[in-house]
């Protein structure tokens, strides 16, 4: 009689915890259309950056003494972020702030003179510390910086934009797994980096997939603001929704077009005023232009910057199963990404053609 109450027991349990887990996987499932995101309430302080289909029905065509935002790029690690940096700070020639312009210490803005270009701002917004100091001394309400560019999404979006000197978020994104195993190897030897840690010297990627050391839902958890604990299928609702009202979203398998979208929606030219070392000031402005292509085009045949060359990992290994299970909100965020960029891809090309109407139908779709 106790061997088949248990077995009852047993066989309810397992049902219940059956059923738990086919709910949770269905819950995370679910489809919201751009429309259901769009009325998600966001957090106070996104409201610090402006809303993209105000950007681009209202802001974007102001002339540019006219506006007051500030293009944001939100720097995710190993993800073309520093390919992109120097593609705008170099060739470009961006008035950029970032940490470059390090240290971080001055009361006073300035432009100050990095890898031969005068055109990095004197603040270092990397960091928690340098953020707050460019908050004191002015950053965003300069409006010196043609470009702001930070890893840090919360720190940033708080203290240095406000509701009247908004930013405008953009960013670039890549397959979480792949990126996770970058960083995995970039950061055995990158000992310059703030988030270096011995330990991960003599590990190989199998320790390091079962160890707490593995990163885990870093985009989900930036964008929500929730750095420890668990996540629930709201916050990856929230995330999607941070993402598709205001964040111009690239990723780096594409990241030509993804370039193309940036330099579309926030009108990126190259800046020929900026003072370049050993540059003759009377070049003609063709001459100019070519020093650009030839600064692009070195770029792009050395395959980016702080490229790292590191062993593949195979799909069907455990170690990338874990990798991917450890990360699976951010994988359903992923699968996002890649149909929100296409989205606004075809809003590019609308916008370049004349009819954004047509794209509106958009909004009904189930991502």
């Amino acid at each position: 009689m106790l061997l088949l109450l248990g077995t009852v027991i047993l066989y309810h349990s397992t049902t219940k915890l059956l059923s738990s887990r086919q709910k949770l996987a269905t819950e995370t499932r679910r489809k919201l259309s751009y429309a259901d995101l769009a009325e998600i309430k966001l957090p106070d302080y996104l409201f610090h950056l402006v809303e993209l289909d105000d950007y681009f029905s209202t802001t974007r065509k102001l002339q540019r003494g006219e506006q007051t935002v500030t293009p944001f790029f939100f720097h995710v690690a190993k993800s073309a972020g520093t390919t992109l940096h120097d593609f705008y700070s170099n060739c470009f020639r961006l008035v950029t702030a970032s940490e470059v312009g390090a240290p971080a210490s001055s009361d006073t803005l300035e432009i100050v003179q990095r890898n031969g270009k005068k055109n990095a701002i004197n603040v270092d917004i990397s960091n928690k510390k340098g953020i707050l100091h460019a908050k004191e001394v002015g950053l965003v309400s300069s409006h010196m910086a043609q470009l702001v560019i930070s890893p840090l999404f919360y720190d940033a979006t708080l203290e240095l934009f406000t509701a009247v000197d908004k930013g405008v978020m953009f960013a670039m994104f890549r397959h979480p797994v792949k990126r996770i195993i970058s960083l995995f190897y970039y950061l055995q030897s990158a000992t310059w980096e703030p988030t270096y840690n011995p330990a991960l010297k003599n590990m190989t990627i199998e320790d390091y997939a079962d160890s707490p050391l593995l990163e885990a839902n870093f985009i989900t958890r930036s964008l929500v603001n929730k750095m420890e604990g668990p996540l629930s299928v709201e916050d990856l609702d929230l995330a999607k929704a941070i993402l598709m009202r205001k964040c111009v979203v690239g990723i780096v398998d594409e990241f030509d077009v993804s370039i193309k979208m940036f330099n579309d929606a926030f009108g990126f030219r190259p800046n020929l005023s900026t003072e370049v070392e050993g540059e003759d000031t009377k070049k003609n402005w063709k001459s100019l232009i070519t020093s650009v292509e030839t600064c692009t085009e070195t770029l792009k045949n050395e395959g980016g910057t702080n490229k790292h060359t590191h062993a593949g990992l195979d799909e069907t290994s455990e170690a990338y199963k874990t990798i991917e299970r450890k990360n699976g909100w951010d994988m359903l965020l992923w699968e996002f990404i890649v149909e929100l960029h296409k989205k606004q891809r075809l809003e590019t090309l609308a916008r370049d053609l004349g009819f954004e109407g047509f794209i509106h139908d958009f909004k009904k779709k189930k991502v």
